[in-house]
């Protein structure tokens, strides 16, 4: 089953959030998962869109815009929970590879102190993985 194929069987929404100005090279549209898109009109403004629409991040393999947003969620999970995300606190789900070394080494080198840092975020292999974490999250708050 890929992600496409879950995301129809759980009737879940995916949005997405483009930036076509800060990146005139990529694509216009979004991936194939998404189930409606909307354009920011700067990073700042993804990021704010991202954070105040959402309860679930699922954060793909990606560079250094990817890390921004990845960051900014956890910054403000950290500082303001409350003001993230819907029903209670945001889920973070991040593909193995490349996040789990890249969270690790911040929270190393950092010295986070404590276990709302180091269990923030899920990490996953698959899309599969995805839709069972936002299933029992669900499964929990029914």
């Amino acid at each position: 089953m890929n992600g496409n194929d879950s995301n129809k069987k759980n009737k879940s929404e995916i949005h997405g959030i483009l930036c076509p100005g800060q990146f005139p090279d990529r694509a216009l549209v979004g991936n194939e998962y998404l189930t409606q898109q909307m354009d920011a009109d700067n990073m700042c403004n993804r990021i704010h869109h991202l954070t105040s629409m959402s309860r679930y991040f699922v954060v793909l393999p990606g560079t250094l815009g990817t890390l921004m947003e990845l960051s900014s969620i956890w910054c403000l999970l950290y500082i303001h929970p409350e003001r993230l995300g819907q029903d209670g606190r945001p889920v973070i789900i991040c593909y193995r590879d490349p996040w789990e070394p890249v969270c690790e080494a911040i929270i190393k080198g950092l010295n986070l102190p404590d276990s709302q840092h180091v269990n923030a975020i899920r990490y996953v292999d698959s899309a599969e993985e995805v839709f069972e974490i936002i299933d029992q999250d669900k499964a929990k708050a029914h």
